[in-house]
């Protein structure tokens, strides 16, 4: 088990097919990918890939450059990630919204709630301001992002905007 989880933390994108060829190859494991399908649904490992885009695109929105190329983020509060979590139950689903700071993965701020409004995203932009600062804050396409007073919040504080587009899908990856 501690095997897999080391496998799913470096290579969280890798199907069973790929781990199974992996583990008998690399490290010399005799297991067939049933075991390893089985022992990935018991740990409850999910693949990392990109999904249905579920953001509604603001096309009003300001185009802003993504800065995050190449960028060593070594310091506290240097970046913050903000997105929303779909969360499935029986008949309904809630929504997560969630600030994150990049180096430490602290979580700064949260709402959990069971409607998708804009105004929980500045909520949780406001809590997080409490606690400080940053340089830059990256978000994806999300209509409830993107809203001029989101944007207007954080340019006031003089704050870079980063909001990424399709081929950018793991830069929120530590919300999830």
């Amino acid at each position: 088990m501690n095997l897999f989880d080391e496998i799913y933390t470096q290579y969280p994108f890798c199907r069973s097919r790929r781990i199974t060829a992996y583990l008998c190859q690399a490290k010399n494991i005799k297991i067939n990918i049933k075991k390893v399908d089985r022992l990935m649904s018991l740990m409850v490992l999910q693949l990392i890939y990109l999904k249905k885009n579920l953001s509604i695109l603001n096309f009003a929105l300001k185009k802003y450059p993504y800065l995050l190329s190449g960028m060593d983020i070594t310091e506290i509060n240097q970046v913050w990630i903000m997105d929303i979590i779909y969360i499935r139950l029986r008949k309904s689903k809630i929504y997560l919204y969630a600030v994150i700071d990049w180096n430490s993965n602290y979580i700064l701020s949260w709402k959990l709630t069971n409607k998708l409004k804009s105004s929980f995203f500045l909520d949780a932009l406001e809590e997080s301001l409490k606690l400080g600062k940053t340089k830059i804050f990256n978000t994806d396409y999300g209509s409830q992002i993107t809203i001029n007073e989101f944007t207007n919040r954080l340019l006031e504080e003089s704050i870079q905007i980063i909001i990424d587009g399709r081929r950018c899908f793991l830069d929120n990856l530590f919300v999830q």
